[in-house]
């Protein structure tokens, strides 16, 4: 698993991301889960950033574009939480899409294939990743595919 937490974010949200890492890190101690990464990312991600080749942005927007062929692979919806806008850079006018990341999300992975993003939406239900996380505690399995597509 990997979970990406948006950096500087607001104490209430940074209490809810400390609240999935304290989860996670007590059911990797009693095995529940493997194993866990946290990765911070920035509010916003430019994909096509020309002044940014740093291998943390690479590895970033790949993550990104892995997320949207999960999402695209099962009919699920990543947009309620990844939102995206045009920013303009004030002294050359040169426009940038980026991507405002969410506080935070899950990537699930099974033998290195992602088989889960959480937050997700899916026939107009949004799966969260506390609804995740709560699996393990409770013993119910939520579908890595909650489309079942």
């Amino acid at each position: 698993m990997e979970l990406f937490v948006r950096s500087q974010a607001a104490i209430d949200a940074h209490s809810r991301q400390q609240e999935v890492i304290d989860r996670l890190e007590r059911l990797a101690d009693t095995g529940r889960i493997d194993e866990y990464d946290v990765i911070v990312w920035g509010r916003e991600i430019c994909p096509v950033a020309p002044d940014d080749d740093t291998t943390c942005h690479r590895v970033t927007v790949e993550r990104l574009k892995q997320f949207g062929a999960w999402a695209r692979d099962r009919g699920a919806a990543l947009d309620a939480v990844f939102r995206y806008r045009t920013i303009e850079r004030p002294y050359t006018d040169e426009e940038f899409f980026v991507v405002v990341t969410p506080f935070v999300c899950l990537a699930v992975y099974e033998a290195d294939e992602l088989v889960g993003v959480y937050p997700c939406t899916v026939d107009g239900r949004e799966w969260t990743v506390s609804e995740y996380v709560n699996q393990f505690d409770r013993s119910v399995t939520l579908p890595t595919n909650p489309s079942g597509r």
